[in-house]
């Protein structure tokens, strides 16, 4: 685990012409565009007062991690950054991505606070779903450079079907 503050990203260290000197890391992975789509969850109505929500259907969190996971997957397989070992920490990323996109579809139909049986005002409990999982996609998403600050940090050399050192080895106890 890095120390100390975090990187810049690159990207900005050029633009403000490398004021630290320090060396460009040239080998940094360069995912794809993302395509700029407006999240389902953001384009739910409020909730009114008495609105029956029994036919509110938020995306389902199983199957929005299974798609993040799918489409993650590919990006870190043509970066050269998934190997065998990576896959369960990937797994968690997506699983804590799907919930927080279901919890965050509640959160914006519900809105941050609710009323109990007994009309007293307390948060949303859905809430503290959203903070959680967006607190654990951040520390996983660091792992794999999901950050621009992070991804400066990693060295991609070859990038497309390069295999490290420990698959190799892997690899080579498992067919032996």
């Amino acid at each position: 685990m890095a120390r100390g503050r975090k990187s810049k990203p690159t990207g900005l260290k050029v633009l403000q012409g490398n004021p630290g000197r320090r060396k460009l890391n040239p080998n940094e992975p360069k995912p794809g565009k993302a395509k700029g789509n407006i999240p389902a969850e953001f384009k739910v109505e409020r909730a009114v007062a008495g609105e029956d929500l029994k036919s509110f259907k938020p995306p389902g969190a199983a199957k929005e991690a299974g798609k993040e996971f799918k489409r993650l997957s590919a990006e870190l397989e043509r970066l050269g950054l998934l190997t065998m070992v990576d896959v369960g920490l990937l797994t968690a990323y997506c699983q804590a991505y799907g919930l927080h996109k279901e919890a965050s579809a509640w959160v914006n139909k519900l809105g941050m606070v609710t009323k109990t049986k007994d009309g007293n005002l307390i948060q949303n409990p859905h809430l503290a779903i959203v903070n959680k999982q967006a607190a654990i996609m951040a520390k996983i998403g660091a792992e794999f450079g999901f950050s621009p600050s992070s991804r400066s940090r990693l060295d991609v050399k070859g990038g497309e079907n390069q295999e490290d050192a420990l698959t190799v080895l892997l690899n080579r106890r498992k067919n032996a």
